[in-house]
């Protein structure tokens, strides 16, 4: 990208100087990661090593993305699934998303999940009224795009989803603390579209510390919280009854359930099996 926009020719330089044009031949555009092909001769091949032996200070490269659907839109997948099964009639809102857009009529990654999953038919604008070609907050974006955005478009296409589902869910960006505009944070659009939040914490050391600013911050928000929810995204980290049990006891607010880690990670299964983990009839939403 060059200013947020795509280029129109890609120059791979080696270690040894030599430079070759080359060719995109995959792409995460959630991410902005792309897969390279050149036509080189004299090229060495990567050892693929054991992450087990894996020191201090040795120089790797790291094949995966951690923003991977599987950790960023499993939970409200499982949501609206459960939901629709159950004859609900569930919304879903993305009220901004960032990425790739190799063609006009691109529909990105989240939508697609958020539409799959609760099978509405809203069209993608009143879903995902904002959607930004690079990957990072909306107010680093729309400096960089020299965009702008209004507040009143996301909450009209709310309130137009609203009036015609049951209920919606909205997932958010990032964090409660990304920033939308100067001084307007995803805090405030909780706020200002009355929604109840659930907070989703993953389980790697540190979460604890994550999730309780992200907890003090919506209490002074004055923010409606129906509870936690637990996504063990590693294998490591955290045992999964010692941090609900922390969670609990921490901010004597309820954790609704814990979805255990999975390898190899398959979102139709995780879906799937959602309801086993989540008990969903706690959670504050009406008729369920």
């Amino acid at each position: 990208f060059d200013n947020g926009k795509p280029v129109d020719e890609i120059i791979i330089q080696l270690m040894d100087k030599r430079m070759f044009d080359a060719e995109i031949v995959g792409l995460d555009e959630g991410t902005d990661l792309a897969i390279l092909q050149i036509e080189a001769k004299d090229i060495k091949a990567v050892k693929v090593g054991d992450s087990d032996n894996v020191r201090v200070g040795e120089w790797v490269l790291a094949i995966g993305s951690p923003f991977s659907a599987n950790l960023s839109h499993t939970v409200t997948a499982g949501i609206v699934s459960h939901l629709s099964k159950k004859n609900i009639d569930v919304g879903v809102m993305k009220p901004f998303a960032s990425g790739y857009k190799p063609t006009e009529d691109f529909i990105s990654e989240d939508v697609e999940i958020l539409t799959k999953y609760s099978g509405v038919h809203d069209s993608v604008d009143l879903i995902n009224p904002y959607f930004f070609e690079i990957p990072t907050s909306p107010y680093e974006a729309c400096m960089k795009l020299n965009r702008e955005i209004d507040i009143s478009k996301v909450v009209d296409a709310y309130n137009e989803l609203e009036s015609k589902h049951d209920l919606v869910i909205v997932e958010g960006i990032g964090g409660i603390m990304t920033p939308i505009m100067q001084n307007y944070f995803v805090s405030d659009l909780i706020s200002e579209l009355k929604l109840n939040s659930i907070i989703v914490t993953g389980s790697k050391i540190g979460s604890v510390n994550h999730l309780m600013l992200t907890f003090e911050h919506s209490r002074q928000k004055n923010l409606n919280f129906n509870g936690f929810l637990i996504n063990q995204n590693v294998s490591d980290g955290y045992e999964l009854s010692s941090l609900r049990q922390q969670i609990s006891r921490l901010t004597g607010q309820k954790v609704f359930g814990a979805i255990p880690y999975s390898t190899p990670f398959n979102l139709d299964s995780y879906v799937e099996n959602f309801q086993n983990f989540v008990d969903l009839s706690h959670l504050g939403l009406e008729n369920i």
